[in-house]
């Protein structure tokens, strides 16, 4: 093979390797024009996707089963097979008929949809709410695959989903253990005054009943006692004080936290039958809600739905952490409370507690002592002193 015969085979290879060079050049530039080009165009189909994300309460309590409203509209002209969506919510906020992801605190829920064009689809998500506080979903993440290459393509979409999870009521009377005081066994409206100028009937003669309150023409002829009975004012204020400080010598952050949710039920309870009836009623603890700086969280006298849900939010998100003692608790009181019904809810009792506390009946209140224990240590001093005992064995 001579030299020009080389030659001519060298500028046949190197032609053969600028054309598939400018082959592949072309290709990859259409190939890039096509991407740029599917991903403007997938912007427009995500940017036509609506999606709508709200609880459809406001508030639930502590238990309930609540549902989540997911709303996702496809505003384009073209079918959709596949639309991926993505939010996350507290962990405490559980899921039971879907699976999810748990990430750190979070858990994240996933949707998938199917939807042919100017198509709206409406899903109710079953939520389980397991911890009071405050939770709201921000944001959520909607995903399309492209057409052309198969890559995913997302879009950011704002919520404003919020939600009050208060504190769960509590049936005391299934707690009760006994009490002090003669009617202290009457939990329910224990605290709230009869008046003498509301007439509501007559019943059968209970013991405890007050002389004069006797029908005596309706005892004749039922050939029984019969006393008049009298209507509920709604005069009579109540305080719930409460105490998340277990023992005497534990303060600060509380790892057992058992009690102290308790606690906060039968707080909750109690400002809740207030409320029914109408009453006014305040709420003191020795603990704060987040983000405060209050050494003791305090909400003035007030009654109606409005001073209850405030009450509620705040009980929503009490931080187990007691940031005075009971003692000071009971001081906070004796020197801003009177003339009221105070009802303390607390996991002990001591000298110290009850002598603090007589005080306050000198200010003209009626204070009773709801205590969560189911060990009777206080035999000794409970006679004198207007306790009720209540189990925690059902409470959890």
């Amino acid at each position: 093979m001579g030299t020009a015969e080389i030659v001519d085979i060298a500028r046949s290879v190197w032609k053969a390797i600028i054309i598939i060079v400018l082959a592949f050049a072309a290709l990859n530039f259409l190939i890039q024009a096509l991407l740029r080009w599917e991903k403007r165009f997938m912007n427009r189909i995500l940017n036509r996707i609506e999606y709508e994300n709200e609880f459809a309460v406001s508030y639930a309590h502590v238990n309930d089963l609540i549902y989540i409203r997911e709303r996702v509209t496809n505003r384009n002209a073209i079918p959709l097979p596949k639309i991926r969506v993505d939010f996350s919510t507290p962990s405490s906020l559980e899921f039971p008929e879907i699976k999810t992801a748990l990430v750190n605190t979070s858990r994240v829920v996933t949707s998938l949809y199917s939807l042919g064009s100017d198509q709206r689809v409406l899903r109710n998500r079953s939520v389980k709410c397991t911890t009071r506080g405050f939770y709201d979903i921000k944001g959520a993440s909607v995903t399309v695959r492209g057409f052309i290459s198969g890559a995913l393509f997302s879009r950011a979409v704002e919520i404003n989903a919020k939600l009050w999870v208060y504190p769960e009521f509590i049936d005391m009377r299934t707690l009760y253990q006994f009490s002090s005081s003669p009617m202290g066994d009457v939990i329910v409206r224990r605290w709230i005054m009869e008046d003498p100028f509301l007439y509501s009937g007559v019943r059968v003669y209970r013991p405890g009943d007050a002389f004069k309150k006797i029908h005596w023409g309706l005892t004749a002829k039922n050939r029984e006692i019969m006393v008049r009975q009298n209507d509920y004012t709604s005069e009579m204020k109540l305080c719930v004080a409460l105490n998340i400080q277990p023992s005497p010598v534990l303060y600060g952050n509380i790892v057992d936290k058992t009690i102290a949710e308790t606690g906060i039920k039968v707080a909750a309870t109690l400002v809740d039958q207030a409320t029914e009836v109408n009453a006014p009623v305040s709420f003191i603890c020795n603990s704060i809600r987040r983000g405060s700086r209050n050494a003791i969280e305090v909400i003035d006298y007030g009654k109606g739905k409005k001073h209850f849900a405030y009450i509620m939010e705040n009980m929503a998100q009490l931080m187990i952490n007691n940031s005075r003692t009971l003692e000071e608790l009971v001081d906070y009181l004796y020197e801003n409370i009177s003339d009221s019904a105070i009802v303390i809810v607390t996991h002990y009792v001591n000298y110290n507690v009850l002598h603090s506390a007589g005080r306050l009946s000198g200010k003209g209140n009626k204070v009773q002592f709801i205590v969560l224990d189911d060990e009777y240590k206080y035999n000794d001093i409970r006679m004198n002193t207007d306790i009720v005992f209540l189990s925690m064995k059902n409470a959890v």
